[in-house]
């Protein structure tokens, strides 16, 4: 929640490491990763980290885990862009 209020990019990620799920799956680096296109898709819903947005997306065009994308029928049966999962 602190992470959300301050819009501390750093916390939001040990944030989303600490869940269960995702640390029992999840290498630090991919959920780095997972964070930072989680803010560059959803910038205009999450405007306390405006300021984390053009790292992000630096960041993401020199990819550190590898992705592959995911053609979901119902993603794209609305239009949506394919999702992209860790390989």
């Amino acid at each position: 929640m602190k992470a959300a209020i301050s819009g501390d990019v750093y916390l939001l990620k040990q944030a989303v490491l600490h869940d269960p799920l995702v640390g029992a799956i999840c290498a630090p680096d991919e959920v780095w990763q997972m964070v930072d296109d989680l803010l560059v898709a959803q910038a205009q819903w999450l405007p306390q980290y405006v300021s984390a947005i053009p790292a992000a997306t630096l960041r993401l065009k020199t990819p550190r885990v590898k992705t592959s994308d995911w053609a979901v029928a119902a993603r794209l049966a609305q239009g949506k862009r394919p999702l992209r999962a860790t390989v």
